[in-house]
């Protein structure tokens, strides 16, 4: 038996001195390199909360200022842990896990769903304000005015697909990356077979990408949206990494 552990802490951080004398920072899409800021930092706009009429109806979301500081794409703390245990002679298990912290995504997937009214969130708060909705049945408008309507203003002011800081999220990550068990079946294969023709035989099998857990439901690993060199972790229409399943035979002659 045999059992070995690593376990891997990296921490990273920079601030942007200056852009020369002509420039005062450059922005792609929510991304800014900016004096001041970290390199990428998101920075927009946001909803503040909801606006309301004399009689207390739902009449917009109130936007920000000024542009807000949002984080940034890469993480602050990041790294990785494995696992290796040799088990009754000839078995072999290996894990490995990779996580990171205080980094953000650009849900431009999010927006879009909003935008075109296809959110089933955005369009069960529309129906609890007595806005038009798609597809949600079942649902009471609430009161104007009361406590229960100003919340669900609340949230949906918060949605506002025109203040696109709405959109910056939490993207904190513990993916299991590899998950693999192994044999050793040299011993095995030594009483079928001469050595001299083949001296060692491994079987197994893995998974990658076995489990991702995440503040953010959707593809937190993307780097940009395919358009532009500063943009940096907005989630266009990305796919997850898959989950896949391997079996090896390995034969040393």
């Amino acid at each position: 038996y045999n059992l070995s552990l690593s376990f891997i802490w990296n921490y990273q951080t920079n601030v942007v001195d200056t852009l020369g004398p002509d420039t005062p920072e450059i922005i792609s899409t929510s991304n800014v390199i900016k004096p001041g800021f970290k390199k990428w930092e998101f920075y927009d706009y946001v909803s503040v909360g909801p606006l309301f009429d004399a009689t207390g109806k739902y009449t917009g979301a109130q936007k920000s200022a000024t542009k807000v500081d949002l984080g940034n794409p890469l993480p602050d703390h990041s790294g990785s842990v494995t696992l290796n245990f040799r088990f009754l002679k000839n078995f072999n298990l290996y894990a490995m896990g990779e996580w990171g912290l205080n980094n953000k995504v650009y849900s431009f997937v999010v927006q879009d769903m909003v935008a075109f009214r296809c959110h089933p969130e955005y369009e069960r708060l529309r129906a609890l304000l007595g806005l038009s909705s798609n597809g949600i049945t079942g649902v009471t408008a609430l009161t104007i005015g009361s406590s229960e309507y100003i919340d669900a203003a609340t949230k949906y002011a918060m949605m506002n697909s025109s203040n696109k800081g709405n959109f910056v999220k939490d993207a904190d990550y513990f993916i299991i990356r590899e998950l693999s068990l192994g044999y050793d079946a040299t011993d095995l294969l030594k009483e079928f077979m001469p050595t001299g023709y083949v001296t060692g035989m491994n079987v197994g099998f893995s998974a990658r990408n076995l489990a991702r857990f995440s503040k953010y439901n959707w593809d937190f690993e993307t780097n940009s949206s395919g358009s532009r060199g500063n943009t940096l972790a907005s989630d266009y229409y990305a796919m997850p990494m898959p989950r896949t399943y391997n079996f090896w035979a390995k034969l040393d002659f």
